[in-house]
């Protein structure tokens, strides 16, 4: 097939999001298909065309009008918008009438939202979306044409995919979806990569979190429960790898609770570093408010680690009870799981057994699972010629 990956985050950017879209790209590249990404130029200094890790990217500026930038006093946005409305829905029109799609897979419903909602009906090319998180728990609610536009999208494509069951519950409750068109699958882990990486040069035994820096993950009740045991643990460590808005802040509270040389963040991490922090670590901790999925909890699961993990979003539905715990999002119960944890032999510690459960969840397996939904795009786009 040839198969059009559309998204609003792709590499060089860092993230879940981009992880995922690059790894099925590659994946369906080595099963024979034709894949081209138009991802979102963001920022402006970013190529409009290049090829990463042999898969071909072409970026285009995503900018439409919106009531925000009148808010905003962002009258210059708002003039810029009026023309890359128009300029982007020509380019993308022209893209696709080159590149003859069988499929278009938008993922993560949001800039390139309305210029797919646009061209569809007039190109009438095979149209999956597939939801992540943000564009469910988020974006719908942050005006009303956001609202709009997930039901009018949802509503016009020939297949949804959500990243977890919890995902795709939420999704139904903003708008009705017929059960055939909803498919859930859960995103992937390159298993070979973090069984097989280095561990992170570290002078001292830590624990690893890994995540942008923003309120939803959490680490400021990670920190804080950390600080509440730490003396008990002094041959212990806190590493955080990730960067966001918080990081600030999050910088002074672990000043605040004395824990500068306990407690490191590290900055961005790309995949092979998170591979090596994990590999490295005696645990890791997923504190996250709320998760669409929770894809760290998987790589540490690839790295043959304990996962400590608030069951929030996809978790649950595949992080194994036993070998690993579930903890409530307050600090206390961070704090007495942290112990509890870091009070056990070493070798209790080992997490091996998870990484048996992490080979149905390889990219390839999750590949396929995307090629199968496309299938069953192509001819529900062709009943509505």
């Amino acid at each position: 097939m040839k198969i059009l990956l559309v998204t609003s985050r792709y590499l060089p950017h860092l993230g879940g999001l981009a992880t995922v879209v690059h790894h099925l790209a590659q994946e369906m590249r080595h099963s024979g298909h034709d894949v081209l990404v138009v991802a979102n130029r963001y920022p402006r200094s970013l190529p409009s065309k290049e090829t990463i890790g042999g898969v071909r990217v072409k970026r285009l500026l995503f900018l439409y009008p919106q009531s925000r930038f009148l808010r905003q006093r962002r009258f210059d946005l708002l003039l810029a918008s009026l023309w890359y409305a128009w300029r982007t829905t020509c380019q993308l029109a022209q893209v696709i009438r080159d590149y003859r799609p069988d499929v278009v897979n938008l993922h993560y419903l949001a800039s390139p939202g309305p210029f797919l909602w646009l061209l569809q009906p007039w190109l009438l090319f095979p149209w999956v979306v597939s939801l992540h998180g943000g564009d469910v728990r988020g974006e719908p609610y942050h005006s009303h044409f956001n609202g709009w536009l997930f039901r009018a999208a949802v509503s016009r494509a020939n297949v949804i995919t959500a990243c977890s069951r919890r995902l795709a519950d939420e999704a139904t409750q903003l708008t009705p979806i017929p059960p055939g068109r909803l498919h859930v699958i859960h995103n992937g882990v390159d298993c070979q990569r973090f069984a097989c990486a280095a561990p992170y040069a570290h002078p001292k035994s830590y624990i690893a979190a890994v995540a942008q820096l923003v309120p939803h993950k959490g680490f400021d009740l990670l920190i804080n429960a950390f600080g509440d045991v730490a003396g008990m643990f002094p041959d212990v460590d806190l590493l955080i790898a990730g960067d966001g808005t918080c990081r600030g802040e999050l910088a002074e509270l672990i000043s605040k609770r004395g824990l500068t040389e306990r407690v490191r963040l590290l900055g961005s991490a790309d995949e092979s570093t998170v591979a090596s922090l994990m590999t490295g670590c005696l645990f890791a901790a997923v504190p996250s408010r709320r998760e669409a999925f929770g894809i760290v909890a998987l790589e540490a699961m690839a790295a043959g680690k304990r996962v400590l993990a608030t069951p929030v979003g996809g978790i649950p539905e595949f992080l194994p009870p036993g070998i690993n715990r579930m903890v409530g999002p307050e600090r206390a119960a961070w704090a007495s799981a942290l112990a509890d944890w870091l009070s056990l032999d070493r070798s209790r510690l080992d997490g091996t057994a998870n990484q048996a459960q992490t080979q149905h969840l390889g990219w390839e397996q999750v590949a396929a699972h995307y090629l199968q939904v496309y299938c069953e795009a192509i001819p529900a786009c062709q009943e509505h010629r």
